[in-house]
C-alpha cells in the first residue's frame, strides 16, 4: 500500500490517529527516559521498564513504582502527563462523537437497521397510526417495527415518542427500492404491511 494511502486512512479515522499518537509517543518516551534515567536510575533497567512507566504515566495511572531521578526525566514525565490527558481527551471525544453521529443517522433514518424478526411498516398514510396503535395493544410478541417512508423528522420523533413500546426504528426512503429495503433489513423481517 502507497503511503498517501496510509496518510488518507489516517487522516480519515480519527481512533487510528490516536493510537498511531500513543504509540509514537510511547516510544520516543520511552526511548528518552531509558537513555537519560538507565544510567542513574535503577528502576529504569531495561527498555521494557521505561516502556512500562510511559504507559502507566500517559494513561493518568501513575502507580509510582517507577519515577524518575533527574531533571530530565522529570521533565519528559510532565510532558507525558500532559500528553496523556491530551490524548485520553481526544478518544474519549472520538468514541462520542461516533456514537453521536450514529444517533443522528438514525434519528434521520440514514443508519442500517440491525434488527431481526421485525415488522416493517412501508410507506405512511392516515391509518399508519391506527396500525401502530393495534401493534402496540397487542404486541404480545414483543417485535420491534421498522417504519419505511419519508415522514419528516419532526413527526418521526413524535412517533417514536409515542409508541415507544414497539420499540421503533425508522428508515428514510422510498420502500420499493431495493437499497432502502436492505437498509432496513427486509431479508430478517418476519413480516412488512405496505400502505400506499
Amino acid at each position: 500500500m502507497k503511503a498517501s494511502k496510509y496518510v488518507e486512512i489516517m487522516r480519515t479515522n480519527p481512533a487510528l490517529r490516536a493510537g498511531f499518537w500513543i504509540l509514537l509517543i510511547t516510544i520516543v518516551a520511552a526511548f528518552l527516559i531509558a537513555m537519560i534515567e538507565g544510567a542513574v536510575n535503577p528502576q529504569f533497567k531495561s527498555f521494557g521498564d521505561a516502556v512500562w512507566w510511559v504507559l502507566v504515566t500517559i494513561s493518568t495511572v501513575g502507580y509510582g513504582d517507577k519515577v524518575p531521578a533527574t531533571s530530565a526525566g522529570r521533565f519528559i514525565a510532565v510532558a507525558v502527563m500532559l500528553l496523556g490527558i491530551a490524548l485520553l481527551s481526544v478518544i474519549t471525544a472520538t468514541i462520542s462523537s461516533v456514537f453521536v453521529a450514529r444517533k443522528i443517522r438514525e434519528g434521520k433514518g440514514l443508519e442500517e437497521i440491525k434488527l431481526k424478526n421485525h415488522i416493517l411498516l412501508c410507506g405512511w398514510n392516515p391509518q399508519g397510526e391506527q396500525i401502530l396503535n393495534t401493534l402496540e395493544r397487542e404486541s404480545g410478541t414483543q417485535q420491534p417495527v421498522v417504519l419505511v417512508n419519508h415522514l419528516s423528522e419532526e413527526d418521526v420523533n413524535d412517533l417514536l415518542g409515542r409508541f415507544n413500546q414497539l420499540r421503533l426504528k425508522f428508515v428514510r426512503g422510498d420502500f420499493t427500492r431495493e437499497n432502502i429495503l436492505n437498509r432496513a433489513n427486509v431479508k430478517y423481517a418476519s413480516a412488512a404491511i405496505v400502505l400506499p
